[in-house]
């Protein structure tokens, strides 16, 4: 099958009929014989047919919010399952981020007062504005996709009138009064939060100067308009530069619930006199993820059964991790990596072990003697018990060596307290630099008291530790 084609296809104009799937095909129109969406991951979707097929698709005439494709049962043609973001879903997407036109086509089996009566009808070309992920009516995530008609189409004419357009005689288009409907957006709500922000991007910091002033964009965290209806208010809005304007609209990044950046590095800077609405927040990142469109579940602990190593980009999938962040654990030492078939990867075990952080090994931990009685009224019988099993040097040997035993496993304990205490630290830092509520202050004052405990218990193996040094 060639590669996709966008825009009109010469012969077929607006309006123009076909009596089945195999005639939209061969003229070219919509090449997919069965399919709802034709095109390609990495070049695009070229066409859409909107015939009934799924429960959730809304069809506005100008306006159509199509669902994506797969999920369904072959004979009940029911969904039994979430949508995934690959093939003809990530092809509408790309049509999306390239501003590519999709040429629609309406079928007679979708109950819409725009489709047809009988057979299929090419509708011209829509762009795709918005696409998100949400829980359709049978309760599976599903892909959707806002279209929006591209205005002053030619419409379909008489034979007379469509030859005199093909012909090489030069043609004015026809001109038609219409009469559209678009979202008003206060400009004046966006032009104050930039200004808060000194026109400052709140994700990266940057402050772009041209020549006729500063230039930054405004970013609705909840998209305006049908079907999402997010208010065009400051607790809405956000001041963004383009690259993370494009990247925040298309699932490139995502704001957790404590600011921090998700899908790059950093936090959102928030202003004391700009207030940003959880619920916008939250509708935000259960619609657009910032997981390279997969659907959110839980991440499978790599183990020696299921992966023996790992891609940089598949370890921080798992971590939760941005690719600098990963990156910057293997500068520190606390992942690896080792060459598998000529490549770089990540062992599985050491995933496994930031995942799961455990005390140190039994061996590493210190060992009490087994000898009871350690006052100074048995400790001729101890020395004599030892020397009718044990050389002189045997004892002096076997004392040193537990001494050393105790030491190493102080020293390992110390080390895995200071990391814990470390962690604890930073994380009390993340929650607090971010928007404050009554759950982040319960979970602050658990992370002190655990920091506590920790500490002491970090001051007495220390003190126990510089004993045990001073008696080697």
């Amino acid at each position: 099958m060639p590669g996709p084609v966008f825009g009109h296809i010469p012969g077929y104009p607006v309006g123009s009929r076909f009596e089945s799937r195999a005639e939209l095909a061969d003229a070219g129109v919509h090449r997919h014989r069965q399919a709802g969406i034709s095109g390609s991951a990495t070049e695009g979707a070229d066409s859409i047919v909107l015939s009934g097929g799924y429960e959730d698709d809304q069809d506005f005439g100008d306006l159509i919010v199509y669902t994506g494709y797969g999920g369904r049962d072959p004979d009940t043609k029911q969904q039994i399952h979430d949508q995934p973001f690959a093939v003809w879903n990530r092809a509408l997407a790309y049509s999306s981020l390239q501003g590519l036109p999709v040429r629609v086509i309406r079928g007679e089996g979708h109950d819409s007062l725009h489709s047809p009566s009988t057979g299929y009808r090419y509708d011209g070309l829509y762009l795709v504005d918005d696409y998100w992920q949400e829980r359709g009516r049978s309760g599976f995530l599903i892909w959707r996709y806002r279209l929006i008609r591209v205005p002053d189409q030619p419409e379909d004419r008489d034979a007379e009138q469509s030859e005199a357009m093909s012909s090489d005689a030069p043609f004015e288009a026809p001109r038609h009064e219409t009469t559209g409907m678009r979202i008003v957006r206060d400009t004046a709500q966006a032009r104050r939060i930039k200004e808060l922000y000194d026109y400052q991007c709140q994700m990266c910091g940057t402050r772009l100067g041209c020549l006729a002033g500063p230039y930054a964009e405004a970013a609705h965290i909840r998209p305006l308009g049908a079907p999402h209806r997010g208010p065009d208010t400051p607790d809405n809005i956000l001041c963004l530069c383009p690259n993370h304007h494009v990247l925040f609209d298309h699932g490139g990044v995502e704001i957790g619930e404590d600011l921090s950046l998700i899908g790059v590095t950093g936090r959102l800077r928030v202003h004391p006199r700009h207030r940003i609405n959880d619920e916008h927040l939250r509708y935000r990142r259960d619609h657009y993820r910032a997981n390279n469109g997969e659907p959110a579940e839980e991440p499978e602990i790599p183990t020696a059964g299921t992966a023996t190593h790992l891609t940089p980009a598949e370890a921080g999938r798992l971590l939760g991790k941005s690719s600098h962040e990963v990156r910057d654990m293997l500068v520190r030492g606390e992942l690896s990596q080792e060459q598998v078939d000529g490549r770089w990867l990540i062992p599985a075990l050491d995933v496994d072990r930031v995942l799961n952080p455990q005390r140190p090994p039994a061996e590493n931990r210190q060992k009490r003697p087994l000898i009871k009685n350690r006052g100074p009224k048995n400790r001729r019988k101890r020395k004599s018990k030892l020397r009718k099993n044990l050389s002189s040097n045997s004892v002096g040997d076997t004392e040193t060596s537990a001494i050393d035993g105790r030491i190493s496993g102080l020293a390992a304990e110390v080390s895995y307290l200071e990391k814990e205490i470390e962690r604890l630290n930073d994380e009390r830092r993340r929650l607090k630099s971010g928007l404050m509520s009554d759950e982040k202050r319960r979970r602050i004052k658990r992370l002190q008291a655990e920091k506590k405990r920790k500490g002491k218990k970090l001051q007495e193996l220390r003190t126990e530790l510089s004993r045990q040094e001073k008696r080697r």
